[in-house]
């Protein structure tokens, strides 16, 4: 009988010292682990379970202006990042590209030279309709030490292209080409012979093509060390709480649609006199429903 008693209050007091330790141990993580990491984390398994659904409040507009090499046209390009339609559009301006309201219009070239990347971006914001929400900029060598840093880019040449640089010819005949970093900045610098629509597109596929190959990264631990390289790189106001915040979206995107990036087809008419760029009303149109939310339901 009195073995029976000491075996229940050993029992007893086990139990007593194994529940007082895990206590312990719950109040430690929430004293110590931040807050943000628990929501992260919590966003985290929801984005990968069954129940979650991107929406308007995860999009995002980000005007893209690559500083070309010497001689070359700067890039100008529209991105959105939009998880609510399953999809990454690339709209890439001409840098003639008339924008403003009627009676101040300017290039989208002449705003960003008059006064910087924010100029332009709240230009488009007036012609198009739209929220321009963030902008990078980047020196097109930042673009080749991204491209490779990521191993490369997978690209469908149309046409012959010839470069020639620092002496030496290149040329990429058409058909599929894995293209380094440094042929990634000879496409972008390149002088298309059909102008400025053949440009668009064909660096509008060009970016696409980037961001498709490469969406499974998302998927990846490296995923944060390359987003880290690549805001210190240019000049931006793209924030780490961005990033945290679309990343379930980005990741839930990665898995159901790792080919969401495509080239927007702009239409609108030269002039070549003053070297500008007409949008036609219908391409205006086309932009401002594609840059803009979801209607919501009701």
């Amino acid at each position: 009988m009195h073995e029976k008693k000491l075996t229940v209050r050993y029992f007893i007091l086990s139990f007593a010292i194994g529940f007082l330790l895990l206590s312990v141990a719950a109040m430690l993580v929430v004293l110590f682990i931040p807050p943000q990491m628990e929501t992260g984390q919590a966003q985290q398994n929801t984005a990968d379970g069954i129940s979650y659904l991107p929406s308007n409040q995860e999009t995002l507009n980000l005007l893209l202006v690559v500083e070309p090499r010497e001689g070359a046209q700067r890039l100008y390009a529209l991105l959105r990042f939009d998880p609510a339609r399953g999809q990454i559009p690339v709209a890439v301006l001409p840098p003639g590209t008339l924008v403003g309201a009627q009676g101040r219009l300017a290039t989208v070239e002449s705003a960003y030279t008059y006064a910087g990347i924010r100029r332009v971006a709240a230009q488009l914001e007036e012609a198009l309709g739209i929220a321009v929400d963030r902008y990078l900029q980047l020196d097109v060598q930042d673009a080749v030490t991204l491209v490779d840093l990521l191993g490369g880019v997978q690209y469908r040449v149309k046409k012959r292209m010839v470069f020639n640089s620092a002496g030496t010819q290149t040329v990429l005949e058409p058909g599929p080409r894995q293209l380094s970093g440094n042929l990634f900045g000879e496409v972008l610098s390149y002088s298309f012979p059909e102008g400025e629509l053949e440009r668009s597109s064909a660096l509008g596929n060009l970016i696409a093509s980037l961001l498709n190959d490469h969406s499974d990264l998302l998927l990846t631990a490296e995923a944060d060390s390359v987003f880290q390289s690549l805001v210190n790189m240019g000049e931006t106001n793209v924030s780490a709480l961005d990033y945290q915040e679309r990343k379930p979206a980005a990741r839930f995107m990665a898995r159901l649609s790792p080919d969401a990036a495509f080239s927007v087809r702009l239409s609108g008419q030269e002039e070549g006199t003053y070297g500008s760029f007409q949008l036609s009303e219908d391409c205006r149109r086309q932009l401002a429903a594609i840059f803009s939310p979801l209607p919501e339901r009701t």
